[in-house]
């Protein structure tokens, strides 16, 4: 392929893409900021529109007051920071000793895993060439 044939597919398939996003990511997140602006009555109609009574200065209290939000908040990072520091502290020590080892075994193991980071994936596309590359390209295509 020429050099703007593989620009044009491209671009054709960043904008496929972003025509996927607007009804699965966009619609729903406009949805979530339009009706939380919104009073009880009018956010139980789903529209998509602006807010014939605006409530948000009174939804956002209630939601921060009544539904403990501050309280979930401070779980969640009680339960996430030490989890993170966790697995970055293990993983790098993990990686430095599995880096440095002369196992033979352990040293395949991190030349694949460093591989399979670096390497692009495969393309799922079939070869009409050969019989055989078919049965590889299914397992192909089933993980990525």
């Amino acid at each position: 392929m020429s050099a703007i044939a593989l620009k044009a597919r491209g671009v054709v398939r960043y904008a496929c893409l972003t025509l996927f996003a607007i009804p699965w990511i966009l619609v729903p997140f406009w949805l979530l900021i339009v009706n939380s602006l919104k009073t009880e009555g009018d956010a139980s109609v789903l529209s998509m529109g602006w807010p014939k009574h605006w409530s948000a200065g009174a939804n956002y209290h209630t939601v921060i007051d009544k539904g403990s939000y501050l309280t979930g908040l401070r779980n969640s990072a009680l339960l996430a920071v030490p989890a993170i520091l966790a697995v970055l502290l293990l993983g790098s020590m993990a990686a430095w000793a599995h880096a440095r080892s002369d196992s033979r075994t352990l040293r395949f193991a991190y030349y694949t895993s460093a591989l399979s980071i670096v390497l692009p994936r495969r393309s799922s596309r079939r070869s009409m060439s050969s019989p055989s590359s078919a049965s590889t390209d299914r397992v192909s295509a089933t993980c990525w």
